[in-house]
């Protein structure tokens, strides 16, 4: 999660950013939980969007707090109550994904519901008349949404309660997140004031510490409650692959041109309801919105921040390459392939928009050589977790 945390920095910002580590530690917890394809889309999918939710969160500013000594403490508390509650989030409804052949289908409906109304209510009541402020409130104000989405985690455990998996999973990532922020938070303060060296880039320690910790957090919280953990559906092997992959470039079309025209501070959470609600429906599909999405996304933001490169030439590719993730996921039985299919295709993107933008022997260059080496890192770890039936 360090290494997909690192990526959505630099690929992606915001939700669709966030889905990046978000499909990858979905689908290594599927791993880690000795179990292959089987509901493998649900819970990539849901892990995913559980973590994008976050990505609505804004703390550049916070951010600017925390390097300032005059701010600092004030933004280190912030970034660490944003990273708590991001985890908290992320890892209720990973949890639920997780526990979801134990859970009824119309609690878990309720409590996607449960969770947009929580997100408008914590918004409107805490966020919007800005009553605690982690942003800069004179230069460019930021709307922020951290307690919409304390509320739509609180509101979203409430209904699932009697379920602990979600509950020990959020716990967990509420913990994780909220020291993996704060801390990433003083390692960048403490580098930029005392060391200030060129070739390191804070900004992506701080991303790789929060992804790190927030990270470990959900694998310990998973290896607590694997026990309780009810056997995964039977029937996850039986869609044509072709009929998926249509109707995730269908899905996935909508999901992207409503999350860029839905009116409000948390159209992702809408949206992303809305998907999950659909993955409940068909769970194949969710390997459509989890890798061939977040591919989409992550593709979207090369072009438009490359423009000096032909738009028309890479809008082709776009729909080209998302085509063929699409398909490849789809046509995948393996757990760990969409896993070195998701990152792989992530890392290739990020070291794509570095030779774009004009490599130089920095701190980035260092930085995609570290992205690259953990992949590798990955690629061979994964090796180790690849379901024995799937061998």
């Amino acid at each position: 999660m360090s290494l997909g945390w690192g990526l959505s920095g630099f690929i992606g910002g915001g939700p669709l950013g966030a889905m990046i580590p978000g499909a990858m530690i979905g689908l290594v917890i599927w791993l880690l939980l000795g179990r292959d394809r089987r509901e493998a889309g649900l819970v990539v999918a849901f892990a995913a969007v559980g973590i994008g939710y976050g990505g609505q969160e804004t703390y550049g500013q916070t951010v600017g707090f925390s390097v300032a000594p005059a701010t600092r403490w004030f933004g280190l508390v912030g970034l660490a109550l944003k990273g708590a509650v991001w985890g908290l989030l992320g890892g209720a409804v990973i949890g639920a994904a997780l526990e979801r052949p134990g859970i009824r289908r119309r609690d878990l409906l309720i409590a996607i519901a449960a969770g947009i109304a929580g997100t408008h209510a914590g918004w409107k009541i805490v966020n919007e008349p800005k009553l605690l402020y982690f942003s800069d409130p004179v230069n460019k104000p930021r709307e922020e949404l951290w307690a919409g989405l304390l509320l739509a985690g609180l509101a979203f455990l409430g209904w699932l309660w009697r379920h602990p998996v979600p509950r020990v999973m959020a716990l967990w990532g509420c913990l994780g997140g909220g020291l993996g922020f704060g801390l990433g938070g003083w390692f960048q303060s403490m580098g930029r004031e005392h060391a200030n060296t060129p070739w390191v880039e804070y900004w992506k320690l701080m991303e790789f510490t929060f992804g790190f910790l927030l990270g470990a957090g959900l694998a310990h919280a998973a290896r607590r409650v694997h026990e309780a953990l009810p056997d995964a559906d039977e029937g996850m092997k039986t869609a044509g692959w072709l009929r998926e992959a249509v109707a995730g470039a269908l899905v996935m079309t909508a999901a992207l041109v409503a999350y860029r025209h839905v009116p409000g501070r948390y159209e992702y959470t809408v949206v992303g309801g809305a998907l999950l609600a659909l993955v409940l429906a068909w769970p194949r599909l969710g390997v459509q919105i989890g890798i061939a999405m977040t591919y989409c996304a992550f593709a979207i933001d090369f072009q438009r921040n490359n423009p000096q490169l032909h738009a028309a030439v890479l809008w082709v590719l776009i729909v080209l390459t998302t085509a063929a993730v699409a398909i490849a996921a789809a046509r995948m039985e393996s757990a760990r392939a969409l896993l070195l299919l998701v990152m792989w295709t992530a890392v290739a993107m990020s070291v794509a928009k570095s030779y774009a933008r004009g490599i130089a022997w920095n701190g980035h260059a260092i930085v995609e050589v570290v992205f690259v080496l953990m992949a590798v890192a990955v690629t061979r770890m994964s090796r180790r977790l690849t379901a024995p039936a799937a061998r």
